[in-house]
């Protein structure tokens, strides 16, 4: 059913809609704006390759709900645009065969594979770093330089959509995989979130999903996915530009939703 919606939004709805940012094509799009972490050529020199911070050997698997697809308020779409092809994979719940492609993804190497989710039982980075097995080079990463150990992929699975379809997709991962469930990693942000959602409706429905559960951590339940990537990518070695440009475009992806256009182009 999901996959129909889905179809129905693409090919009627939101003819409109620019494929990268997914805002309006002609009003409101941001692509030329929007900061990146890929290494691209110079447009006025093929030779000349923009300077980028280098990104951790990890990989992001996105599953995103389908009522977040082509939706110009969701964050994880700016990763997408952002991030390297290479490390990043989106996987859209609901859709025909979208699960399945994820469940083949998490079995090439399910000991480096976490899911990130601020459960009670979730591990922290340094805890789930320390709970691999002695023989991966991440439990070695400050000898790494001398070395040269080269770390094998991380990949992390990363829920995109409200709290509650959140816990929706993480109960129906769970019933798929069984018993080979990867570890949950939370995330214990200090800043406060600046997505345009948390600061609005976002912030007053997870506020009350949270009351009486003092166990969970407040903040990393308000802050975007895209927020949350970029603080992970630092936990995990990048350099503190990458969570800055990822700000970046949140603050713009704010800005376009709010019209704001002035000083864009």
């Amino acid at each position: 059913m999901a996959t129909l919606v889905i179809d129905h939004r693409v090919e009627t709805e939101r003819t409109n809609r620019c494929a990268k940012c997914w805002h309006d094509k002609v009003t409101g799009c941001v692509c030329d704006l929007m900061p990146s972490l890929r290494a691209e050529p110079d447009t006025s020199d093929t030779s000349c390759i923009t300077p980028i911070p280098c990104l951790p050997n990890v990989k992001l698997l996105i599953l995103m709900h389908h009522k977040e697809y082509l939706c110009a308020g969701n964050s994880a779409k700016l990763l997408l645009q952002m991030i390297p092809e290479e490390k990043i994979e989106l996987y859209i719940f609901g859709s025909t065969g979208d699960l399945d492609r994820l469940v083949s993804e998490i079995a090439l190497d399910p000991v480096h594979t976490f899911t990130l989710w601020p459960g009670e039982q979730s591990k922290t980075i340094g805890e789930y770093i320390d709970s691999l097995p002695d023989a991966s080079s991440w439990r070695r990463h400050e000898e790494q330089a001398a070395d040269k150990l080269v770390e094998p992929l991380l990949r992390v699975i990363v829920l995109d959509g409200t709290y509650s379809n959140a816990k929706h997709m993480h109960k129906t991962l769970r019933k798929r995989l069984g018993d080979h469930v990867p570890q949950h990693v939370a995330l214990h942000p200090t800043m406060m979130s600046i997505f345009r959602r948390a600061q609005k409706h976002y912030g007053a429905s997870v506020a009350k999903s949270l009351k009486g559960n003092s166990k969970l951590d407040n903040n990393a339940m308000r802050v975007s996915t895209a927020e949350a990537c970029g603080l992970l990518l630092t936990e995990l070695g990048a350099a503190e530009e990458v969570k800055d440009r990822i700000l970046e475009a949140v603050a713009l992806n704010n800005r376009a939703l709010s019209h704001d256009t002035d000083g864009w182009k």
